[in-house]
């Protein structure tokens, strides 16, 4: 028996829905990697957008798919904000990052796993006492007036954070200081809306150290919004333990 016209009809939009929905639904649950290095540009802009600086790639981008893409970068780099001398405030030879699709519907960030290798950190209090790795700009989403903002801390979680081979220069032209160090490897976590724990070994003035820090968030200690700090470092057989606050306003510890 021949099929009527509707019957036809009715066959041929189920296939089309099933195969839409086979493009869609395939990638989240089956890995293929795509090489996005002749995209750079976008993935710049995109990025300097949102963290309200200049983000530079120079070498290869590629991300996996899944409910929980993979992200690689070779050799990026974010710039110092207004206010500062040109150069950049950090730059990394690798960084790896696994963030959750269905968290973004909910306009949250969960990052399940952040590693970066390479890390070069140039940190500074200028003489207003204003830092350059503060990002003011994220502290908050802009608020409407039925709506108040939401802190970072509420939208932005790192479950694994890996750091290795990591240098810091931290200039203080408040207290006119410089003091330079190094740090094997770190690693922390924070989830929506819970403190920020992050532990870490490597040497000040050749001279070996740890160090375990707390902050009430992560979402205050990048946006610096009066980031509420405990710090344990055990350097030189003698342990040290201290806390207080910081904002880009430069308050002193109390």
């Amino acid at each position: 028996m021949r099929k009527s016209k509707h019957g036809i009809l009715r066959t041929l939009v189920l296939t089309v829905i099933a195969l839409v929905l086979l493009i869609i639904i395939v990638p989240l649950f089956v890995r293929f990697s795509i090489d996005l290095t002749e995209r750079k540009a976008v993935v710049e802009s995109a990025v300097s957008e949102v963290l309200g600086r200049e983000v530079k790639v120079a070498g290869a981008i590629s991300v996996t798919t899944s409910l929980w893409p993979y992200f690689e970068i070779n050799g990026i780099s974010i710039a110092n904000p207004e206010g500062f001398e040109k150069g950049d405030t950090a730059s990394m030879e690798l960084a790896q990052v696994s963030v959750g699709l269905l968290h973004l519907l909910q306009k949250k960030i969960r990052v399940r796993k952040f590693v970066v290798k390479g890390l070069a950190l140039n940190l500074r209090r200028n003489e207003a006492g204003a830092v350059n790795w503060a990002f003011k700009d994220l502290a908050v989403e802009p608020a409407q007036p039925d709506k108040p903002g939401m802190p970072l801390s509420g939208k932005l979680a790192v479950d694994d954070l890996s750091l290795e081979n990591i240098n810091v220069r931290f200039r203080d032209d408040f207290i006119h200081h410089e003091v330079k160090y190094s740090i094997e490897r770190a690693k922390g976590s924070a989830a929506f809306g819970e403190p920020m724990k992050l532990s870490m070994n490597g040497a000040l003035l050749d001279i070996p150290f740890t160090m375990k820090m707390k902050a009430n968030s992560l979402g205050e200690f990048l946006s610096m919004t009066h980031a509420r700090l405990e710090t344990y470092i055990e350097l030189a057989q003698t342990r040290i333990h201290f806390s207080g606050s910081s904002d880009t306003q430069g308050d002193d510890p109390n």
